[in-house]
């Protein structure tokens, strides 16, 4: 994961977050994360992602905050799509319908209950967009955090054991939340998220900094497995690679 410090129009101010339209009652950050959690859960290809931006500009009014250029380069940063077995959790093969040799599904034609859906972020491009934004906070607060906000988790000690012979330290904070989804069956939808905690509070939990790392979708109840584990080795790998 490379880090600049270099500008850039496509960046925005952190202490700015203007309203989508005027009279809106949603900023332009949290239209930005709508958009980008349902491309991601309803799998829209760059083909139906256009058509829906042309809808959305179509809808709202032309003196908008959206800049559709800037969006149209986040939306190619890409996730990874995975469909997996409701009964052994295994990847399904989608032209065999194979899963495991010792699941009673195997190889078997499944509707929607027999499967469960699952989007993984590619964490490179995201986590450095994040970072070359706020570049500026991450390399200052962590040395000032005990002054302006002494309970912030950076004072604790094990985050200054960790830290002390490291000159930038950049921190994932994960969070995962579920929702019942009714549709004609019961579903499960769990958002798993980061923050990175050199970002001061409050601008480290506004939406823009948010990082949306994966989105689960079945009718069972998730494993940690299922939500971390491949989640987990990602961060391995993209902390091998800095």
């Amino acid at each position: 994961m490379s880090i600049s410090n270099e500008s850039s129009s496509d960046n925005e101010d952190i202490s700015t977050d203007p309203l989508l339209y005027d009279n809106s009652n949603i900023h332009v950050s949290e239209a930005v994360s709508s958009i980008h959690n349902y491309i991601a859960t309803c799998k829209l290809n760059s083909s139906h992602q256009k058509k829906l931006l042309d809808l959305i500009f179509f809808l709202i009014p032309k003196d908008n905050n959206l800049n559709r250029r800037k969006l149209m380069k986040q939306l190619k940063q890409p996730f990874f799509y995975k469909t997996l077995c409701n009964c052994c959790s295994k990847e399904v093969d989608l032209t065999t319908n194979e899963c495991s040799n010792t699941c009673k599904l195997n190889g078997k034609e499944r509707n929607q209950e027999g499967i469960i859906e699952q989007c993984m972020n590619d964490l490179n491009p995201s986590v450095s967009d994040v970072v070359k934004r706020n570049l500026h906070l991450i390399t200052t607060y962590p040395s000032l955090v005990d002054k302006f906000l002494p309970n912030d988790i950076l004072n604790a000690n094990i985050y200054k054991q960790e830290t002390q012979s490291k000159s930038l330290y950049i921190s994932l904070q994960l969070h995962s939340d579920g929702i019942d989804v009714m549709t004609t069956k019961h579903k499960n939808c769990y958002v798993t998220t980061g923050i990175i905690l050199e970002i001061p509070p409050p601008l480290r939990d506004m939406s823009k900094n948010k990082i949306l790392l994966s989105l689960y979708f079945g009718k069972k109840e998730p494993s940690i497995e299922l939500i971390y584990g491949k989640l987990l080795e990602d961060l391995s790998t993209l902390i091998k690679t800095v």
